[in-house]
This record gives C-alpha cells, structure tokens and sequence, in this order.
C-alpha cells in the first residue's frame, strides 16, 4: 500500500523527469531534475553523457536454465516433456556494476560470503571514481549523475555524506515504482539468461566469464535506451504540438464515415423492403444481413 509520502514522490519525480527532458531539448524557463545529496536542485544540460547507473546482483556458480529458455515446438498429441528440477548452488558471488549510455564504466566482484554494505559501497563508489576520470575525462568536473536505489547500502548516511562531498546529482529512483530500474530490464536480465544452464567449478572461472561478457557487449547495445529516450521525446513533442488537432480531425471524420454508413445501411434497408413489399420476397436484403451481423456483434 502506497502511502501519502510515496504517491508525492512519484508525482514530484514525475515532475522533474519532465523539466529534464524539456531541458534537454533546449525549452527555455526549464528547471532540473537532478537532486544533490543535500536536497538542493542542480542543472544539467545532458542527461546521457552524466548519467552513470549501477546495481547489484547474486550471481551463482550454477544458474538453471529459466523455464521459457527451454520451451520447444510440439504437437498437440506429443507427450510432455519431462524436465528435471535443478537447484541454484549455494556458491555465490556479488556482483556490482556501473555502466552509462557508452558501456560498463566498472564491475566489482565480491568474493564468496562477503555481502555489500555501507562502508563497502562507499569503497565501490572510490573505484567508480577512478573509472570515471580514466573513461570519461572532464565528466567529474562537469558533475555526475547517479542512479541506484533505495538499497540500504545507497541511503545509509555514510553513503550521503560520501556523496555530498564529492558533490554527486542523485536521480532518484522511487521507492516501490512499478518501472523496473534500467540495470534490472537492460542489463542483468540479459546476463542472467546468458548464464541459464551454465555450471562452473571454481569462483574464478565464473569471475572469467562475467568479465568477458560484459567485454563483448558492443556500443550498440547500450545506445538503446537513449534511442528509445530520443523517440519518446520526439513523440512527445510531436503530440504537445499537432495531437489535439489530430484527435479532434480522426474524431470528426470518424463520426461523418459512421453517419454515412449508417445513412447507407438504412437507404438500402428501405430500399430492399419496398422490393420484398411489391414482389412479395420474404428474403432479407444483404444491407439487413449486414446490420443483423453488426447487432450480433
């Protein structure tokens, strides 16, 4: 159940992704969505080229094959295929990773029986920093922008204050948003269904191919999010300047193609029991059948 706290962030959320892409657009008296550690607001001209996003995930030494991977083709006469149940193993690693609109900036792994906490992302945050000024130069001094969570590890205080000092925009993600973040559908979803049906012996061996999967993920592969963002905006400028015009156009020639038809169906109906009345055929008009098919609908 949202409370009253949640559905005003998603509104004041909303409202700020709006000012953002306005911005990004060029409109002019446009504020910013980015929020700094401490609560203020700061501008930023381009989301895509600052926006760094990053999660965790469990990552098993032996990951099942997920069940639509393995559907096949049968007959509706074929017996069911039998499939044995096969458990994820207890052996598991944490993996972080950082990526932007160009590619991974930076993957942690942490070892078996290590789990993530404050201290620990704060250290994950320093590598990140590293990686930024080695990948992207100029970025930290133009500002970054990063979107994670409300993971304890991200909101704990020691993150903030990590954040704060550094002088870090937060785009916040809200809590309980029924909108997937943009690791989960674009990035670890993929991975996940690449590592189905794999097993492997020892932790380094799966540390090995995580490393050369996300190595082999072309620039392609992470352009789609700003072509999707590209269209949506496109669209939606389009739709502020010539949809209402366009709905009122399509409902008005829709309400005239209907009144035709209708005039149509009842001129034939007309038409065809004048026949029958003078001929004496009982048999109904095909314009009748029509508008008998019609009601059935």
């Amino acid at each position: 159940m949202l409370t009253e706290d949640h559905k005003l962030q998603r509104v004041e959320i909303s409202q700020r992704l709006l000012q953002r892409c306005q911005q990004d657009n060029g409109d002019e008296d446009t504020t910013h969505i980015g929020v700094g550690p401490g609560g203020d607001f700061q501008a930023n001209n381009n989301l895509f080229d600052n926006l760094n996003t990053g999660d965790e995930t469990w990552v098993h030494l032996n990951t099942p094959e997920a069940k639509h991977d393995s559907m096949t083709w049968k007959h509706p006469s074929s017996p069911v295929t039998k499939k044995f149940k096969v458990q994820r193993s207890a052996a598991k690693v944490m993996a972080t990773v950082f990526w932007d609109a160009k590619g991974v900036i930076l993957l942690d792994i942490l070892p078996q029986g290590q789990c993530i906490n404050a201290a620990r992302y704060c250290s994950t945050l320093d590598r990140l920093k590293e990686a930024i000024h080695r990948k992207k130069p100029g970025l930290l001094r133009r500002g970054v922008v990063l979107q994670h969570d409300n993971a304890t590890p991200h909101s704990a205080n020691l993150t903030q204050q990590w954040l704060q000092r550094y002088g870090w925009e937060i785009l916040p993600h809200p809590a309980h948003s029924p909108d997937l973040a943009s690791s989960d559908f674009h990035l670890l979803g993929p991975l996940k269904r690449h590592l189905g049906g794999m097993a492997f012996e020892t932790e380094d061996d799966l540390i090995s191919e995580l490393r050369n999967w996300f190595d082999n993920l072309g620039v392609d592969f992470f352009r789609v999010a700003e072509r999707r963002a590209q269209l949506a905006r496109s669209r939606s400028r389009q739709n502020l300047l010539e949809g209402s015009t366009i709905r009122e156009i399509d409902f008005d020639e829709s309400n005239r193609e209907l009144n035709n038809n209708r005039t149509n169906i009842n001129h034939s109906r007309e038409a065809g029991s004048a026949g029958r009345r003078r001929g004496g055929d009982d048999t109904p008009s095909e314009a009748e059948q029509l508008l008998e098919r019609l009601k059935a609908l």
